[in-house]
């Protein structure tokens, strides 16, 4: 079914949409209830005429969708360089009541890719190695002499994807709670598996060689992928809420109280009192885990409707996912591209062009990046691990970006969203969303334990 919204309704609407979209997108709750600031991405620009009618359409198509139940997570819409819409719905946590706000990190799975191909492009650029370089060069233990950095690149390195039934890497460390980069590399050193094709002549979508690259990015930096990307990329794009990701992130948080302790009278006379106060500062320090959103499965039956999907022993592994961000800080990140922060232009304009063999018909691959083959302007990349579904959208022509984290697992729900967010972008009359058994058989308990009236806050 298509929907579209009159002109006339929204001119009635125009003069205060300003002011509503902007308080809706700034205020949630916290775990204890109370309203908070979220807007720290930046303030919501309505300075092009049909900017307040498309961020009107995406606001009613999207509380739409969390008013019953088909959506749980943050969005951020970059329209011809201004951010018009900026919203989160639902929980972080849900045992915790914990509401998602607009800086509340979620795993990005494969959207990750970005920013390891951007860690191999920035040490490129320092002159520290080749895109042609022998991947052997610095993984020498591997035995796949031939591939090049490139090829892992772009996907056409013939090497299996360790996510794949057919390669048994948990049952070859039994005992390891979480298995990381070396571990892998180790895996593929000592069973070495055969590569599928000659590399570049085909090109299939393989996690494995981002984990590589990430370990390029190790060996090649002497540091380790965790820090070079925090000092190389987040930090000078002042990304905040990112990190990368595994089961256990914690954070140091010091606390201070003034103690007094005695207090003396050294003199008394009838015009004159001395006192001496003795205090002393207590320090308390501990340490948490990082605030981030939870993973979850929507279910049925059981009694909560939603249950926790957040951990796996592929969670130390990073490059090919691992990077944890909110949807503030990828703005950020879009800005940063679109102003060669981290490269020049030219580096850059090599990571969007496609390679000359794909996998799929209507998309090649680039650098972390897929592009459309019939509109090369747009790139996009979906990711998708444990209860986290993911897709970050950039129109390079007219600076456009579409930004959709969610933290319950809905599979192509998050690429529906998106299209149908980019057909109101362009004009064009967008698809509803229609409810699947499961949303439908726990819509009664999400709307008694779980859900918020954004409408009234």
């Amino acid at each position: 079914m298509a929907f579209r919204t009159t002109i006339k309704t929204i001119t009635a609407l125009g003069f205060c949409l300003g002011v509503c979209l902007s308080t809706q997108s700034s205020r949630a709750q916290d775990a204890s209830g109370v309203l908070v600031n979220q807007n720290s991405a930046g303030i919501l620009n309505f300075s092009q005429p049909e900017s307040a009618i498309k961020a009107y359409q995406i606001d009613n198509f999207l509380s739409e969708l969390y008013n019953n139940n088909l959506f749980n997570g943050s969005i951020a819409v970059v329209d011809r360089g201004n951010l018009i819409y900026h919203q989160a719905y639902g929980w972080a946590n849900f045992a915790q009541k914990d509401t998602l706000s607009l800086d509340t990190p979620f795993h990005l799975a494969s959207v990750s890719k970005q920013f390891t191909a951007m860690a191999i492009m920035i040490l490129k650029e320092k002159g520290k190695l080749s895109y042609d370089d022998d991947i052997c060069k610095y993984l020498p233990e591997l035995p796949y002499g031939g591939v090049t950095i490139r090829n892992l690149l772009h996907h056409n390195s013939g090497l299996p994807d360790y996510l794949n039934a057919n390669l048994p890497v948990l049952q070859f460390f039994p005992k390891k709670e979480l298995i990381t980069n070396d571990d892998l590399i180790k895996y593929f050193s000592v069973r070495k598996p055969k590569l599928l094709f000659k590399p570049g002549t085909q090109a299939a979508y393989c996690n494995t060689g981002y984990v590589f690259l990430a370990s390029i990015v190790e060996r090649v930096s002497g540091e380790s992928f965790a820090h070079f990307l925090h000092h190389h990329i987040f930090q000078p794009l002042d990304m905040k809420s990112t990190f990368i990701y595994n089961s256990r992130n914690i954070e140091t948080q010091i606390s201070q109280d003034t103690v007094l302790v005695a207090t003396d009278t050294l003199l008394e006379a009838y015009n004159e009192l001395k006192v001496e106060t003795t205090i002393k500062i207590q320090t308390r320090i501990k340490t948490v885990p990082k605030r981030r959103a939870y993973g979850y499965e929507l279910s049925f039956p059981y009694p909560n409707g939603f249950e926790l999907n957040d951990f796996h022993p592929y969670d130390g592994i990073a490059g090919e996912k691992s990077v944890c961000a909110s949807t503030a800080d990828l703005i950020k990140w879009d800005q940063a591209l679109h102003n060669n922060a981290l490269v020049s232009a030219s580096t850059f304009k090599e990571a969007i062009r496609p390679s000359s063999v794909a996998d799929h018909g209507h998309y090649k691959y680039g650098f972390g990046w897929k592009i459309f083959s019939d509109q090369p302007h747009k790139i996009f990349h979906a990711g998708l691990y444990a209860g986290f579904k993911t897709y970050i959208q950039r129109n390079l022509k007219d600076q456009t970006c579409i930004i959709v984290l969610s933290n319950r697992s809905i599979r192509g729900r998050v690429l529906a969203i998106a299209d149908a967010i980019d057909d109101i972008l362009e004009g064009r009359p967008y698809k509803g969303i229609k409810a699947t058994k499961v949303e439908k058989s726990t819509l009664h308990t999400f709307k008694q334990k779980y859900w918020i009236d954004y409408a009234k806050r």
